[in-house]
């Protein structure tokens, strides 16, 4: 077997734990939501949740990029795993507590009645700063890191089911996310020594890094990693916190739901992002013209899979809040149909965000990220005075369109009659399955469906089919 060869089967071996891990980790996070929303009720479920939003910023900075930094640094240089670790540690040390002290300082006035959470999440910046996932990542141990996120998973959801049961017990959740999480710490701690040791290496260990500056430089160089994250973390979080401050925690937790439900599927699409770079950077460096291609089918053929799930996914949202949270979220329901639609807008730009970084323009995705940002934020902040919930999930729309828009402005690979003769299939098939929904008699029942269902059939037979198999060949062309 060929380097090459070697190289695919690795790269499909680590994305194939790490999906595993999302989908059952994912999955029993969403169970145990569910009961916390049920136990809490909607109100003290909103502040939980503006808690943790408000958490995510500090932990931008407290991460500031070096766990990525670092997984690539050992990815390349193993034998010195355990100097790096020890140095990046140090450094995510430093900065979660500069974090802490400033979290402490400030959540009495951003978060009056949801101070007590944010100062436990705030112990959570220490636990994650001696969490070992990063440097297992780099040394290629998936399989370990993968098992320990869903014994994180579990023993969440075990504690959640054993212990929170009423409002009064939404401190408690937050001291059962940071225990999970240090326990799961501990265990990837004492795996990683067991890996690093000169017996399980086979060779000597390094303990000190070839460049002794190692440590100011590592800061240095995650600093743009670092501002890519909190642009994102922003964009992903300001509609949360739009609403407890223009309207109410209550709202906060009827629209939370929507927002929880989504993200596995949004971790999900990531992952499968990761797995496509290597393919567009290949096809890129051969051909501006099979780039192009393989985009377009890329786009295309996302798009005949999303229209439909976002068929099913709208139907579906009064059936999924009162499965997982209760009738008592059901006020939610719309705005989680607008976030359905921004999810499906997400899903089917989401190979733009690859592009960037496959043509090396990775200051350009930042400004098309901070465009979103600033157009998503504006957008929430004046559409959830007079809209509520529903406003923001419409300014979160609007960012993913602007996104979506901004992306082929900037990449230019692509041209817009190409694209919309592209779309044009998925999207006069799914239009053709909605219409039949809404045109035959609830009466019918199940024949409905099917009658929608074939619709698009015949649409996904007659023109994406062949369209799939032409980029199975320009992927296999593109891979090598």
């Amino acid at each position: 077997m060929n380097q090459h060869s070697k190289d695919r089967r690795k790269l499909f071996s680590f994305a194939a734990w790490l999906g595993a891990s999302f989908v059952v980790s994912g999955a029993v996070r969403l169970i145990a939501v569910g009961i916390v929303g049920r136990a809490l009720g909607p109100e003290t479920f909103g502040r939980l949740q503006y808690a943790t939003s408000l958490y995510l910023y500090f932990f931008a900075f407290a991460e500031f990029g070096l766990v990525t930094l670092g997984t690539v640094r050992i990815a390349r240089e193993p034998a010195l795993a355990r100097a790096y670790g020890r140095i990046i540690v140090t450094a995510l040390l430093l900065m979660s507590a500069a974090s802490l002290v400033v979290l402490l300082c400030l959540a009495p006035f951003i978060a009056p009645t949801e101070s007590a959470f944010l100062m436990v999440y705030g112990v959570g910046l220490i636990v994650h700063a001696l969490s070992l996932e990063w440097a297992l990542r780099g040394l290629g141990r998936m399989g370990a890191v993968a098992v320990f996120e869903v014994v994180r998973s579990l023993s969440y959801l075990g504690a959640v089911v054993l212990l929170v049961s009423k409002p009064d017990h939404a401190l408690r959740v937050v001291f059962l996310q940071v225990g999970a999480a240090a326990l799961a710490a501990a265990g990837l701690a004492l795996y990683y020594k067991r890996v690093t040791s000169p017996v399980a290496s086979g060779s000597s260990v390094a303990v000190e890094p070839p460049d002794p500056g190692f440590a100011r430089a590592a800061i240095a160089a995650a600093a743009p990693i670092a501002a890519g994250q909190i642009v994102a973390i922003f964009y992903g979080q300001c509609d949360l916190i739009a609403l407890r401050w223009l309207a109410s925690a209550a709202a906060v937790g009827y629209y939370a739901p929507g927002v929880r439900m989504l993200l596995p599927l949004n971790q999900l699409v990531s992952l499968a992002l990761q797995a496509w770079l290597p393919v567009l950077a290949s096809s890129y460096s051969a051909s501006r013209e099979r780039f192009s291609a393989l985009l377009v089918e890329l786009l295309e053929g996302l798009a005949w899979l999303i229209i439909p799930g976002g068929i099913a996914g709208w139907l579906m949202v009064p059936w999924l809040l009162e499965l997982f949270f209760g009738a008592g979220y059901l006020p939610g329901a719309a705005s989680f149909r607008g976030l359905v639609l921004a999810f499906g807008v997400l899903c089917i730009r989401s190979p733009l965000s690859m592009a960037f970084l496959a043509v090396s323009r990775e200051w350009h995705y930042l400004g098309v990220t901070s465009l979103a940002t600033v157009v998503r934020t504006a957008s929430v902040m004046v559409l959830v005075p007079p809209l509520g919930v529903e406003g923001a999930a419409l300014g979160v729309l609007l960012g993913e369109l602007s996104f979506f828009v901004g992306s082929l402005s900037f990449l230019r690979v692509v041209g817009s009659g190409r694209l919309l003769v592209a779309y044009t299939g998925p999207a006069v098939s799914g239009c053709a399955a909605v219409l039949s929904l809404y045109l035959i008699p609830v009466e019918w029942g199940s024949p409905r469906w099917v009658v929608a269902a074939s619709l698009y059939g015949v649409g996904f037979w007659g023109l994406a089919w062949p369209r799939f198999r032409r980029l199975l060949r320009l992927l296999r062309a593109a891979g090598g």
